[in-house]
């Protein structure tokens, strides 16, 4: 199993967390209820969700994807608006 390993605010995650993120303490997650629908993707306004094995850009330099496997956020894209939680048809968008 191939999993990206992240330092983020002090904080370690591995890409199957699935994070979303704020340059506060929330952090949303994505649990394993997910079904890939793109939902959240298509309603982020800031752009800050991306499908798994997408590259990203944040202030003109290519990142490579957070993850291979899933969905994922730019973290330093998210505002924590959490539009995403409101379109996400089976609640699979949380709080941790």
């Amino acid at each position: 199993m191939n999993c990206k390993i992240q330092k983020i605010n002090g904080k370690i995650f591995d890409s199957f967390q699935r994070l979303f993120f704020n340059k506060g303490e929330i952090i949303m997650v994505i649990t394993d209820e997910c079904i890939n629908c793109s939902a959240c993707i298509d309603e982020c306004e800031y752009n800050a969700i991306y499908n798994a094995g997408e590259e990203y850009t944040v202030n003109g330099e290519t990142k490579a994807p957070l993850s291979e496997e899933h969905t994922f956020i730019a973290p330093e894209l998210c505002t924590n608006c959490k539009s995403c939680v409101e379109v996400c048809a089976v609640d699979a968008i949380v709080e941790s």
